[in-house]
């Protein structure tokens, strides 16, 4: 049986190079035991009740569980007291979704929202 000849590859592997995302011009997250100090303090601030402006609009007394920054980091929003408020989870869930969906299409724009939870100014 004849001995079979390797063929030497022909093709070179084309370099790798990795996309560079780009960062957006907000600040770094707070995590940990900071944002649970901060956390406390902002519920109390707004007394435990959810601030979106659904529930405003609709003079509601939901119970907040969290807090939610009014305009998001991605979108250039400040980590600090005045961009946060207190807001139930599910006014959170649809909020996070519908600022999901405006980040998927490449901008912050609460003029288009569907949910009713952003402030408009």
């Amino acid at each position: 049986m004849p001995k079979l000849k390797t063929i030497k590859p022909r093709l070179q592997s084309a370099p790798i190079r990795l996309a560079q995302v780009a960062r957006p011009a907000g600040t770094e997250r707070i995590r940990g035991s900071a944002l649970q100090k901060i956390r406390d303090r902002i519920l109390r601030r707004d007394c435990g009740v959810c601030r979106c402006e659904q529930c405003l609009r609709e003079g509601s007394a939901r119970f907040a569980h969290e807090i939610e920054h009014r305009v998001p980091l991605w979108a250039g929003g400040a980590e600090d007291d005045d961009n946060r408020y207190a807001i139930n989870r599910e006014c959170h869930e649809a909020k996070t979704k519908c600022e999901a969906r405006m980040r998927a299409a490449g901008g912050y724009n609460p003029a288009a929202c569907t949910c009713g939870r952003h402030r408009i100014e």
